[in-house]
């Protein structure tokens, strides 16, 4: 189902820049008391965000709600095409994370760690004048880790899968050169692993499930 997903996201975003690029052959400047979408983009974002740890394990504890969260930051850059009132556009950002949870009981410790995430996602919005409301989808990575110490076996297990990415956020310019944003981004990962550390647990599993940011922005257009 994901792999069926992926490339029909694929297909998609494509065709989103074949038409797109097709479209800005013929499109019209904008009046000049209309603000432009169009156009190159660098920018940077700081926010919050939370990534989960399930799967099937009998040890106590368990890393079925080991919740990963705390402060995202990275930067992201991207081009827009302007038709009318609809903008479509394709970015990519990198966000770094410092997420973690832990969990003991006596000797036996588990625990996970996020590093990073990224994505590549198509954008189609919908622009009245300086306002921008958009929804966005594409490809995401994470840089994730899982460990157990359960002496006198210990072991790690590396995220590191591609997902899916889905969300969407409003943007409003502030000049001819700069813009700000607020969005929310779902990551969808389904990376399943066989768990780690005393071999009679060689049956169960962990599973990267999915992670969610919320996070504000600024671009610099040119």
């Amino acid at each position: 189902m994901i792999d069926s997903l992926r490339f029909l996201l694929a297909a998609f975003c494509v065709g989103l820049t074949a038409c797109a690029a097709n479209a800005a052959d013929v499109e019209a400047e904008p009046p000049a008391d209309v603000y432009d979408w169009s156009g190159f983009y660098l920018g940077a974002h700081v926010g919050y965000g939370e990534a989960d740890i399930g799967g099937n394990d009998n040890s106590d504890p368990s890393p079925n709600d080991l919740k990963l969260d705390g402060i995202v930051g990275g930067a992201q850059a991207g081009f827009n095409w302007q038709i009318d009132n609809f903008v479509l556009g394709a970015e990519g950002d990198v966000s770094v994370t410092d997420w973690s949870d832990k969990k003991t009981a006596g000797d036996l410790e588990i625990s996970s760690d996020a590093d990073l995430l990224a994505s590549l996602r198509a954008r189609v919005g919908f622009a009245v004048d300086t306002l921008l409301v958009y929804a966005t989808a594409g490809a995401a990575w994470s840089d994730a880790e899982y460990s157990v110490v359960d002496p006198p076996f210990a072991g790690s297990i590396d995220f590191d899968d591609i997902g899916l990415v889905a969300g969407g956020g409003v943007e409003w310019g502030m000049s001819d050169h700069t813009s700000v944003r607020l969005e929310g981004l779902h990551y969808d990962f389904d990376d399943k692993r066989s768990e780690v550390g005393d071999p009679s647990t060689l049956n169960d599993s962990v599973t990267l499930d999915d992670a969610w940011v919320v996070r504000l922005g600024v671009n610099w257009r040119f």
